[in-house]
């Protein structure tokens, strides 16, 4: 688009009215800022989005859509593809610093795995989306644990894209590659996931296993732990694939456990 946009106040409604997508009748109510707002959720639910398809979710006019885009931008929370598609950026996490998104996790993970928590020796998790990463909410008092993770490049991210349907896999892996290296057969690697129920990326130093945690036919998040390669083979493991099958069992009961936690007790 070019040459001289006109004011918001100026600007034609999109069938329907623009209206009806924004709840701007309170008092004091920022209509700009809800305009901004109602674009950033239709794009965290839509990635790489054309302007009109982003119109069309929101009920803004064409026009209002693309101003909105282009200053989330210049804010560096958005950005714009050569075929003239927006995705959201990392920057979108600065909007959630500090705050927990995730009560649940508190409220009915966290009891639900109390007992493993305790005596598990090693850092374990739960990895909710964010965008185009995976944040990690600590479950045990361990160390190092990770803040946020790759949606390809670790196992909690790989346990998530593997469980998820089929297009909603296909628009992560869109968004994923806007921000980080994604291998070329990175499908045949989540389908050798699906199959096995588990994920696995190795280190020099330590091994990550993650799975999913299901809730009805979606995925709600990954509960992952990362184990020293020098814990996995002792006098009583001398054979490190046991010991990592035995722990797979464990997290995924844990990941079970959590998903009942929601089905309310009659």
């Amino acid at each position: 688009m070019t040459g001289e946009e006109p004011d918001d106040d100026d600007l034609a409604e999109a069938p329907g009215g623009e209206q009806a997508a924004e709840n701007t009748s309170a008092p004091g109510a920022i209509r700009a800022l809800t305009r901004g707002l109602s674009v950033l959720e239709a794009l965290n639910r839509q990635a790489n989005a054309s302007v009109t398809e982003i119109a069309n979710t929101t009920g803004l006019a064409r026009t209002t859509a693309y101003r909105v885009l282009e200053t989330l931008c210049a804010a560096g929370l958005a950005m714009r593809t050569p075929e003239e598609r927006y995705s959201l950026l990392a920057g979108v996490h600065r909007l959630a610093d500090g705050f927990d998104g995730e009560p649940w996790i508190a409220r009915l993970a966290k009891p639900a795995v109390a007992v493993l928590a305790k005596d598990f020796a090693w850092p374990l998790w739960l990895a909710t989306l964010h965008g185009a990463e995976l944040k990690a909410h600590p479950l045990s008092d361990a160390p190092a644990l990770p803040g946020r993770l790759p949606l390809t490049g670790s196992a909690a991210g790989l346990a998530y894209l593997a469980a998820l349907p089929a297009a909603q896999c296909a628009a992560l892996l869109d968004v994923a590659r806007l921000v980080e290296t994604v291998s070329e057969n990175i499908l045949e690697t989540l389908a050798a996931v699906s199959a096995r129920g588990s994920a696995r990326t190795d280190h020099e130093a330590e091994i990550s296993l993650a799975v999913p945690v299901r809730l009805g036919p979606g995925v709600i998040a990954s509960l992952a732990a990362t184990l020293p390669r020098a814990a996995l083979t002792t006098d009583q493991t001398p054979q490190p694939d046991q010991a990592l099958d035995r722990i797979t069992a464990l997290l995924n009961h844990a990941a079970m456990e959590i998903a009942a936690a929601f089905v309310p007790k009659t």
